[in-house]
């Protein structure tokens, strides 16, 4: 399951490019193999299967983790970020419905009171309802000093997460740090349903078999051998 795809701003497509970045040797389709390759219109869903060859065995699937390069590849896959960097270098809208500025009220003059707007219409998948408390949960996370993130840098400076509702949060930065919105689109949602009952984060059965709301849903990994994701 993945979410709702006909309003999804990253695409399976954008998956596999971003895959192609994490590490990728080959990907083939056999029916390509000793023939030319012509354009044709795409299918209405997706079909068939996608092989993927990737230089090392990968390590960890939680997001937030230390990882390796590998890892980004399934990571982008699976999961989403508030806002994602298009082809054309421009931050735009993931789980968010805007990119939060000065203009639009989100961000206020001095750049320490943020404001975030979400989608209503994203599953994670399982099945249950993406919302603010995701956020908070991770962003809350991340600090945690029990666990280990891979990175703090800007949110660290993150203070009085408030959840307006279930599409709305706030929080205010102890000081301005103009990268952090930069950062938010490498910083990956998890889900807080299936992890704030979890008595160490660090080594999780999430870890190695993550729930997210990307554009692939986690299928099986056979340790050595291969990985599998689905639609």
């Amino acid at each position: 399951m993945t979410k709702n795809s006909t309003t999804s701003t990253f695409t399976r497509r954008d998956a596999l490019r971003l895959m192609g970045m994490g590490g990728v040797v080959t990907l083939v389709a056999p029916n390509l193999l000793g023939a030319p390759a012509f354009g044709q219109t795409p299918p209405a869903a997706p079909t068939g299967r996608v092989i993927v060859g990737l230089s090392q065995e990968p390590t960890v699937f939680n997001p937030l983790m230390p990882h390796i390069e590998v890892d980004d590849g399934v990571i982008f896959s699976v999961f989403d970020a508030l806002f994602r960097i298009d082809p054309q270098g421009v931050i735009v809208p993931n789980l968010a419905v805007e990119v939060p500025t000065q203009d639009n009220g989100g961000i206020s003059a001095d750049g320490l009171q943020w404001r975030v707007k979400l989608r209503d219409d994203v599953l994670w998948h399982d099945g249950t309802p993406f919302t603010a408390e995701d956020v908070k949960f991770t962003l809350e996370l991340i600090v945690n000093p029990d666990f280990r993130a891979w990175r703090t840098t800007g949110h660290s400076l993150v203070r009085d997460i408030t959840v307006v509702s279930p599409t709305e949060l706030t929080w205010r930065m102890e000081e301005a740090f103009a990268p952090y919105l930069t950062f938010l689109t490498e910083t990956f949602i998890v889900p807080k349903h299936i992890l704030e009952t979890a008595t160490d984060l660090n080594e999780n059965a999430f870890n190695q078999a993550p729930v997210g709301t990307g554009a692939f849903k986690w299928g099986q990994r056979l340790a050595g051998d291969r990985l599998e994701l689905g639609g």
